[in-house]
């Protein structure tokens, strides 16, 4: 019965990580395009602000690499969270220990060094 708890709180748990990853990844793509498709505007709201303190264009530059790194890590994410998902889904059959589990433990591994 606690085992049931358990598991149903696991998937409900990754359910709610799997949806705000992928919220995530609309907001960084939203916030990429939303730099290339207002510039300008981007470049004059900054330069308002740190004008003669910081290079903007650089400034833009590093703020769409830390998105598109953003993005990198919201795929990273993306197959922990499948991989786990699917774990669950044999622990909650009955059986943890087959070999396709061995193989999302290693998927879950190279992702984190990703």
């Amino acid at each position: 019965m606690q085992r049931d708890r358990v598991l149903k709180l696991s998937n409900a748990l990754l359910w709610i990580m799997f949806w705000l990853n992928i919220v995530g990844a609309a907001a960084f793509l939203a916030f990429v395009l939303f730099s290339f498709g207002f510039h300008q505007m981007l470049f004059d709201l900054l330069a308002r602000k740190y004008a003669g303190r910081l290079d903007i264009d650089m400034l833009i530059v590093a703020m769409r690499s830390l998105m598109t790194i953003g993005l990198a890590a919201v795929a990273v994410a993306w197959v922990i969270i499948r991989q786990l998902q699917a774990i669950i889904a044999t622990v909650a059959a009955g059986d943890p220990f087959v070999a396709a589990n061995a193989l999302r433990l290693q998927a879950i591994g190279w992702a984190l060094l990703g």
